[in-house]
C-alpha cells in the first residue's frame, strides 16, 4: 500500500504521533479536515481494511481505549435528578452542544477549534470590509492555530482531558459557563 494516498496529517503531530498517542479512534481523527479522515494508513483504516463506524465509536466496540482506561465509570451520565450528570442528547441547559456523554479535549483539539474559530471569524470581517472571505479566513485561521497551538503545547503537552456538558447548568455548582454555547455549562470528566 501507498502511504501518501490515505495518510492526512492533522495540522499538530503527525500520523506516527497520533498512533502513538493512541488517537486512532478519536471522533476528530474519523471526521478529519472535512476532505477526509485523519491518518488512514498509519491506524489502518485505508480502503479494504477493517474500520470502526460512528456506532462503534459510541458504543466503544472497536478494542481501543475504554472508559474505565480513563478511571470513568461505565455509567458516567448520573441519575435523572443530578444536575451536574453529562448530557445523553448533547443539550445543556436547552441549549444544543452537539457534544453527548464525555468527550476528549486534547493540544490538537484546542487548536483545531481555535482554528475554527479564527476562520469564522475571519469570514464575518470579510463580510464587513467587502473583502475575500477565503483570504480573511485563512489568515484569521492560521493566526489563532499558531496562538492556540503554542498556548495547548506549553499547557496541556500530550494530555487528554476529558469533559462533558452538564444536564442542568443552572444547578450544578461544579460546572463552568461554556464561552462558545450560551447557557450551557461543562465539568471535567477526570
Amino acid at each position: 500500500e501507498d502511504p501518501t494516498c490515505c495518510d492526512l496529517s492533522p495540522p499538530e503531530f503527525d500520523c506516527a504521533l497520533q498512533k502513538e498517542f493512541g488517537k486512532c479512534n478519536e471522533r476528530w481523527m474519523l471526521v478529519g479536515n472535512g476532505n477526509g479522515e485523519f491518518c488512514q494508513f498509519t491506524c489502518g483504516r485505508c480502503p479494504g481494511a477493517e474500520r470502526p463506524s460512528f456506532d462503534d465509536y459510541e458504543n466503544n466496540n472497536f478494542g481501543g481505549d475504554s472508559d474505565d482506561d480513563y478511571g470513568f465509570d461505565d455509567d458516567y451520565f448520573g441519575t435523572d435528578d443530578d444536575p451536574c450528570r453529562c448530557t445523553e442528547d448533547g443539550v445543556s441547559g436547552g441549549v444544543e452542544t452537539g457534544q453527548s456523554g464525555c468527550f476528549a479535549i486534547s493540544a490538537e483539539i484546542v487548536t483545531s477549534m481555535a482554528t475554527n474559530a479564527g476562520r469564522r471569524i475571519g469570514e464575518s470581517l470579510s463580510q464587513f470590509f467587502g473583502k475575500d472571505s477565503y483570504e480573511f479566513a485563512k489568515h484569521f485561521g492560521g493566526f489563532w492555530a499558531k496562538e492556540a497551538g503554542a498556548w495547548a503545547r506549553e499547557n496541556m503537552g500530550r494530555a487528554t482531558k476529558r469533559a462533558c456538558y452538564v444536564a442542568d447548568p443552572q444547578a450544578c455548582e461544579d460546572a463552568r459557563a461554556s464561552s462558545e454555547y450560551v447557557g450551557a455549562a461543562w465539568r471535567s470528566c477526570d
